[in-house]
């Protein structure tokens, strides 16, 4: 089975398209349970994050000692290593905190026009009841660069990112990638899932 954890504002929908490749259950963001969804999973099982999702199936495959088939990595960022980089996206973090205590409809026109979405279709405006306090539990200043967890366990993860998302392409092909970490770019932006159909054929690939 592959459980599946949507990034900030994400919703099951984005991944149903995942069911016609293996047995799926996506969980709700807003109600992740790191320690619950642990005790779901064997070793049979992998693990599948997109973006802030990433960073949260790799908490929970390192409370698990990585004892998993896969740790599929959408477009996630490993971690932040300078101090001047967290001081620096502690700053946006803040503007997005209180951005999402205003209108639902201004939120997503701003969101939706930030760089790292160029090349995306936009998101349709959703509930935002609980994103506040899921973004702010997890915010990338706070958390631990996982680059050294990545290495270890570099036989168990796969990496996909979009060849139109400028940052991430990047990010793999400087950060991820060296750590022989299987990487694939496919044609996308950073709303990677917006390519079903090329996520199917990697993951068939690389989990038959």
């Amino acid at each position: 089975m592959i459980h599946v954890i949507p990034g900030f504002l994400g919703e099951s929908r984005d991944f149903d398209f995942l069911k016609t490749h293996d047995e799926v259950m996506i969980h709700d963001l807003r109600k992740i349970d790191a320690d619950g969804i642990g005790k779901l999973l064997s070793a049979n099982d992998s693990l599948l994050g997109y973006s802030l999702g990433g960073r949260v199936s790799l908490e929970i495959a390192d409370r698990l000692q990585f004892n998993l088939r896969k740790v599929i990595l959408l477009a996630s960022h490993p971690g932040l290593s300078s101090e001047m980089d967290r001081a620096e996206r502690k700053k946006w973090e803040a503007v997005v905190l209180e951005k999402l205590t205003g209108n639902s409809k201004d939120f997503f026109d701003w969101w939706n026009a930030l760089p790292v979405f160029t090349n995306d279709l936009p998101l349709s405006e959703r509930d935002l009841s609980g994103w506040a306090n899921v973004f702010n539990r997890y915010l990338l200043s706070h958390q631990r660069n996982f680059l050294p967890l990545i290495q270890e366990h570099a036989d168990k993860i796969i990496y996909l990112y979009g060849e139109k998302d400028n940052k991430y392409a990047q990010l793999a092909r400087e950060e991820i990638a060296p750590l022989g970490i299987s990487c694939h770019g496919i044609h996308a932006g950073h709303r990677i899932f917006q390519n079903k159909e090329a996520i199917l054929k990697i993951l068939r690939e690389e989990i038959p």
